[in-house]
């Protein structure tokens, strides 16, 4: 008997160790070292807007501490700190209170980009995204020639909700059929850089700091003009036109 009461007790202890580890955000630590693809969702279904963006996952080998590293072209952004809680892994970011709020295993990862105050009443609005492990690509790459050079500065006229004019910029540099970006704007605070991938005539780009999710989407109509352009800046969808700048 005592023999199955100290078996007993054991099991015990070590089910109230775990209960108590993961009520104070303890328990299981890990995220798959490496790369990983992230999709930002808007809407349901087949119909649902998807917005691709990569980072890399660094373990405490390579760091003193895990973080998460998001690519966005010629430049990169740090997660400011990882909070674990039980499966929930939560992501803040230096400079805003937006933050990822995700349910975890080692390989895969689901929850939402939290956006601060962004809903009516000053609700946060929650952007849904899926993350999996070993995916390298941002967006697939056809290897359809692009039908024009589009590599240089275009003017850009964005649209706001009340048709407000807001003038921008947008630099487009391409390696083949991957195309790096510089946007300055009204929309933005400062410069945003992006990756994507131009398809003949389909421009695709994004970019995510943990402050914004960006997104432009443009259809090439000719050497000089972009047209059927929209930008997304989190839960806002600026429609936009663009001409490309003479040097």
């Amino acid at each position: 008997m005592s023999k199955i009461w100290a078996a007993t007790s054991l099991s015990l202890t070590l089910l109230l160790s775990a209960c108590f580890a993961i009520e104070n955000g303890e328990g299981f630590q890990q995220i798959a070292p490496g790369g990983w693809r992230a999709v930002f969702m808007f809407g349901e279904g087949e119909d649902a807007e998807r917005i691709p963006v990569l980072f890399k996952s660094l373990s405490s080998k390579e760091v003193e501490k895990p973080r998460l590293l998001f690519y966005n072209g010629q430049d990169s952004n740090y997660a400011d700190s990882l909070r674990f809680w039980g499966d929930t892994l939560f992501v803040y970011f230096e400079g805003t209170k937006n933050y990822l709020q995700l349910i975890r295993e080692v390989d895969l990862m689901e929850g939402n980009y939290m956006v601060k105050g962004a809903a009516a009443k000053g609700a946060d609005l929650p952007i849904k995204l899926y993350a999996k492990f070993s995916r390298p690509h941002r967006f697939k790459d056809l290897h359809m020639s692009p039908d024009y050079d589009i590599n240089g500065n275009w003017a850009l006229d964005i649209l706001d909700k009340d048709e407000n004019l807001i003038p921008g910029q947008l630099r487009l540099k391409t390696d083949k059929n991957t195309v790096y970006a510089e946007l300055k704007s009204g929309i933005t605070e400062k410069p945003i850089y992006l990756e994507g991938t131009i398809q003949k005539d389909q421009l695709r780009l994004s970019a995510f700091t943990g402050k914004e999710l960006v997104y432009i989407a443009a259809d090439l109509r000719d050497a000089t003009t972009l047209g059927r352009a929209k930008i997304r800046y989190n839960q806002f969808e600026y429609a936009c036109s663009a001409k490309k700048i003479k040097n």
